[in-house]
């Protein structure tokens, strides 16, 4: 073809009607075609042929001049990779044309899907950077059964119980988390000399005693805050990990005396009281958190964020009480999902509502009429200062700003490994 022809040779063709001659109802036309440099606009070649109609004309003069140009002819290979390359750059010169409704839908759906992804992966990145070693994790829990075996085994005359409470036995224990806690049942209030009677007996077995010629595996062992914070400390020390553990007493059957008979005393009654309140709170986080292992990784993520900013300075308890409302929400349990909802939460200024008297959606409070209350597991109602509600309720939206513009990194104070 003879565009093909001056393609190749960059060069173009015009056609001129210079001639019609005939009646009306039958005419002949006669047409020049003129082959040209765009550049100089020079004529480089031309011929004329005549038609019926200018089409016809024009058609002739493109065959005659295919026929007799003195232009080498491309061959078929050259001529395909020519209209590539002017395909290919008609394209890259086109303007950029109006998305229509339907493709803005995908596009954004498609934008939304991708920042997801990126999210979600940044999250267990986090996660996987701040949990404590599963290995040890399992040093941990080895050493608290052999404390348990021995203490049930020389002592349980005296001892109902051991639990662990806090962080480590809620599966939440990150690498910056350094003491176990351990709550010690005992079947009567607990009182100074019959624990410390008991720390003594201890301190003769086996666990305690083959650590003293082992260098390689050692326990450590503090009595001085019995008298104070009614507990004692050990450490577990080996060549791989170092746990130190506090173990607290309490009792099911408490007194309320507070008599000193010679130099004896019972512990204070509300610090059992609180020790016994921290066992319901255990049992009542297993139940809640127990099948949802994503509720623990928020949980571990949020955790970390309030040790490394002080502005949320959210204790454990109230933290786990935000998440346990939006893991009640049964649309997701996605991960990047809940995360998000928790700061939706706080942002929305939930925590101001009982003063407010609104209805929220966390507590399907529009369907339902009931008016969002923050209560713990007892079902007290949990209220915080206005000034720290309005406080929260700001840096939530900061959060929710950082994970919309892809800034996720920032709220983690991760470095930025992602790619956008």
């Amino acid at each position: 073809m003879l565009n093909d022809l001056t393609l190749f040779h960059k060069v173009k063709v015009k056609y001129d009607v210079i001639n019609e001659s005939g009646p009306q109802h039958a005419k002949t036309f006669q047409v020049k075609c003129s082959i040209y440099n765009p550049e100089t606009n020079v004529e480089l070649e031309s011929y004329v042929a005549s038609g019926t109609s200018i089409s016809k004309a024009k058609q002739s003069a493109a065959e005659i001049a295919l026929s007799q140009t003195k232009l080498e002819k491309p061959t078929a290979e050259q001529i395909k990779k020519k209209r590539s390359v002017k395909k290919h750059a008609s394209k890259e010169n086109q303007p950029n044309r109006p998305l229509s409704p339907l493709t803005k839908s995908r596009v954004s759906q498609q934008a939304e899907i991708e920042l997801h992804k990126l999210n979600k992966r940044l999250l267990y990145d986090k996660h996987s950077q701040i949990e404590a070693d599963k290995h040890h994790i399992e040093l941990i829990i080895d050493q608290l059964k052999k404390f348990e075996t021995t203490l049930l085994s020389m002592l349980g005359g005296h001892v109902e119980k051991v639990s662990p409470i806090g962080p480590f036995a809620k599966g939440l224990m990150l690498k910056t988390d350094k003491l176990v806690q351990l709550v010690v049942t005992l079947k009567s209030h607990p009182d100074y000399h019959t624990v410390k009677d008991l720390i003594d007996k201890l301190l003769q077995t086996d666990l305690f005693k083959k650590s003293e010629n082992t260098e390689s595996d050692k326990i450590y062992v503090d009595i001085s805050s019995l008298a104070s914070e009614y507990c004692f400390y050990f450490t577990s020390s080996c060549d791989e990990f170092e746990a130190k553990f506090q173990v607290l007493f309490t009792s099911d059957d408490l007194a309320e005396s507070k008599e000193i008979v010679q130099g004896n005393y019972l512990f204070p009654l509300d610090h059992c009281t609180k020790l016994n309140l921290a066992l319901k709170q255990q049992q009542w986080f297993e139940n809640r958190f127990k099948n949802s292992p994503n509720s623990l990784v928020v949980l571990k993520l949020l955790r970390d964020m309030c040790k490394r900013d002080p502005d949320w300075h959210l204790d454990d308890n109230l933290l786990e009480l935000l998440v346990n409302i939006c893991f009640q929400r049964k649309n997701t349990q996605d991960l990047n999902v809940k995360f998000r909802e928790f700061f939706e939460l706080i942002a929305s200024g939930a925590l101001l509502l009982s003063e407010m008297n609104i209805d929220c959606k966390y507590l399907g409070g529009v369907d339902s009429g009931e008016v969002f209350c923050l209560r713990d597991f007892e079902g007290n109602l949990v209220e915080l200062e206005r000034s720290r509600s309005e406080n929260l309720s700001r840096l939530a939206q900061h959060a929710l700003r950082l994970i919309a513009f892809r800034k996720i990194d920032a709220l983690f104070a991760m470095s930025n490994n992602k790619t956008n």
